[in-house]
């Protein structure tokens, strides 16, 4: 991982701190996205090994 990376990261905890204490509401939001780019990654992880022709492969 990169330094602007880290810091991108950073970032974003922090973001969701700040609105964890500010707007208890979003937090909600907040999972929701998440687990939205995880289940992308986890597609491209399948994609990626159907591909390579390995089927055994499966998100965790």
């Amino acid at each position: 991982m990169s330094e602007a990376e880290k810091n991108d990261l950073e970032e974003m905890i922090e973001i969701a701190k700040f609105l964890s204490e500010e707007d208890p509401k979003s937090i909600p939001i907040l999972k929701s996205n998440m687990q939205i780019l995880k289940a992308r990654k986890d597609m491209e992880d399948l994609m990626r090994a159907e591909e390579n022709g390995d089927t055994a492969i499966a998100p965790e």
